[in-house]
């Protein structure tokens, strides 16, 4: 039976006039109706649609086979009141508005609810969904002293969700999807018993919200993270299988302070970066996701080697910013899936493999680090740092990158280190920078490691010593000192290049093909455009590096440099002589 409440006056009736109005099938006079201290419940198989309900006191009660459809709201007033849908019952309506006055709103199990607009809840009322229940919303949840639970299979859909004061609320088994923005400015939120959060915009802790998930619950996020609660850990994440997934595209995730998780899950081939310290207690699942380090730490506590899972995804940094840390307890291989942004902006992959030698607990970190050139002192591996010798190719370091590699605890390693051969060069060995001799020096026991094409490997036996966290993949030579090399110019400039312990360094490239044994063309002015002569030089095809005695020349005058390749094209160098 389908029962229309026809209005043809603007005057409110109570509860009892309209239901006499439905037993004696004549037209009711009521565009309101006000539920008070006397209760009132939908005929039993009765689609009921009125305009608005004012609650003040009673209960309205929606049976399991009846339709209450209110037009417009469901508002209410100082004595509050309780609405009932019953299992399996219907309500349509547009806003629920409980914001000035306490109230009690029951949904049963197997219910539908639709929410053309929002529901606002204050004051100390209580809301309560029931097992398998939908609530669907075109607007948006606010929530402030409130009391609310969602139990077993319950689904709420909202567009935007605002928890305030000392809201307390609880999803059991229950899935809270929200299209928009989700923010806990105060108050506690509990994701219980394999809840599922799913938010399509980003979620905002403030300084007074509480968030926490517990027992398998999971959390879908499309948005930005943002946890500014001082304890920065009210995330919290102590139950089994805890899930932040980070399924949209480029996104952040950030905090006051350090962020706790017990999983986290990156989806897509997108760039999600961790703007501080991030702990994951049990598994780091990257997939094909760059998780970018922006100046934070993530720290692995589980010690299992299967800790991290990755397809084609990798955690990188960008310059110093970020480390990536490692739990161990076994000897088996720990993967370090770390890599770097070059000076061109592309990322690049370059994983590193430490396997202890000892089955006790350790703690160890890396990062890679690309090439800036002259920002980060000594350390750098920048093109106009590394010294090279006369002869052609293969070149004694790798310029493009450099791992650090830390102890914090636990045995001594095997380290392997990955590089792309055709992008970074060929190299035999793995050197160590010394801090006592400004020296890069080769590390013992270096063999060919293992190939993930189109990676190759070298392998260091058994490194005990972390006292200079720098390695990297070299080719043989030893004890290279670190000296700067002058870049040469095309027009001459008002800079000059001051000489290191007399001897004049620079590099020049030969863009053109030339035989064996060809000399450099290269002059040296002084002031007066007098010309000098220095000791002869070899020049190669590519790049070339030269040390010139200039102890013939006097000290503290300038100079000037003039390079010609073999098309006769010049380039120029302005110089002082040391004291």
């Amino acid at each position: 039976m389908l029962l229309f409440v026809k209005s043809y006056c603007i005057k409110r009736y109570n509860i009892f006039y309209l239901f006499s109005c439905f037993l004696l099938a004549t037209p009711c006079l009521a565009q309101d109706i006000t539920v008070t201290t006397s209760n009132y419940s939908v005929p039993a198989s009765t689609t009921l649609t009125i305009n608005s309900v004012y609650m003040q006191g009673g209960t309205l009660t929606v049976p399991s086979t009846s339709k209450l459809i209110v037009n417009l709201d469901i508002t209410y007033g100082p004595s509050g009141g309780t609405i009932l849908v019953q299992d399996g019952g219907q309500l349509t309506v547009n806003n629920i508005n409980m914001n000035q006055y306490s109230g009690t709103l029951n949904i049963g199990n197997n219910c539908v609810v639709i929410l053309n607009n929002t529901l606002n809840a204050a004051a100390n009322s209580t809301i309560s969904i029931g097992t398998n229940t939908s609530v669907t919303a075109t607007g948006d949840l606010n929530f402030n002293f409130v009391s609310f639970s969602a139990n077993t299979g319950a689904n709420l859909i909202f567009t935007n969700a605002t928890i305030d004061g000392s809201s307390v609320v609880n999803m059991q088994q229950a899935t809270l999807e929200v299209r928009s923005n989700f923010t806990f400015n105060s108050g506690t939120t509990n994701l219980l018993g394999g809840s599922s959060l799913k938010v399509n915009g980003n979620l905002n802790i403030k300084s007074a919200g509480k968030f926490y998930s517990k027992n398998a619950s999971k959390i879908y996020l499309k948005g930005n993270w943002q946890n500014d609660h001082p304890a920065g850990s009210d995330f919290n994440v102590t139950g089994s299988e805890t899930i932040l997934n980070l399924n949209g595209t480029t996104q952040q995730v950030n905090g006051q302070t350090g962020q706790n998780f017990y999983n986290v899950e990156c989806v897509g081939n997108y760039i999600k970066t961790f703007l501080n310290n991030v702990t994951i207690t049990n598994l780091l699942d990257l997939g094909a996701s760059t998780l970018y380090m922006d100046g934070g730490i993530i720290t692995i506590n589980n010690p299992s080697p299967s800790s991290i899972n990755r397809t084609t995804g990798f955690v990188a940094n960008f310059e110093w910013n970020g480390t990536f840390v490692r739990n161990t307890n076994s000897t088996s291989d720990y993967l370090f899936p770390v890599g770097a942004k070059n000076n061109s902006g592309i990322w690049i992959y370059r994983p590193v493999i430490l396997q202890p030698k000892q089955a006790t607990a350790g703690v160890y970190s890396v990062k890679a680090v690309y090439n800036t050139v002259t920002v980060h002192s000594v350390y750098d591996l920048g093109t106009s740092l590394i010294p090279r010798p006369s002869t052609p190719p293969p070149y004694p370091l790798n310029e493009k990158f450099y791992h650090k590699i830390e102890r914090t605890s636990g045995p001594a390693v095997d380290i392997t280190i990955f590089y792309d051969q055709s992008q970074d060069g060929t190299f035999n060995t793995i050197g160590q920078y010394k801090t006592t001799t400004n020296k890069w020096e080769a590390v013992a026991n270096v063999q060919a490691g293992p190939v993930a094409s189109p990676l190759i490997s070298l392998k260091a036996l058994s490194v005990n010593d972390f006292s200079s966290p720098e390695f990297l993949v070299a080719n043989g030579y030893v004890q290279v000192p670190l000296y700067s090399y002058a870049v040469l110019k095309s027009k001459p400039d008002g800079g000059y290049y001051l000489t290191e312990d007399k001897q004049l360094k620079f590099r020049f490239e030969e863009e053109y093909s030339v035989p064996t044994g060809t000399s450099l063309t290269y002059r040296v002015y002084d002031k007066s455009r007098n010309l000098k002569t220095l000791q002869n030089q070899n020049v190669s095809y590519g790049d070339n590096r030269y040390s010139v005695d200039v102890t013939s020349l006097t000290s503290g005058d300038f100079y000037w440099l003039e390079v010609e390749n073999s098309k006769s094209e010049k380039w120029y160098l302005r110089f002082k002589v040391n004291e």
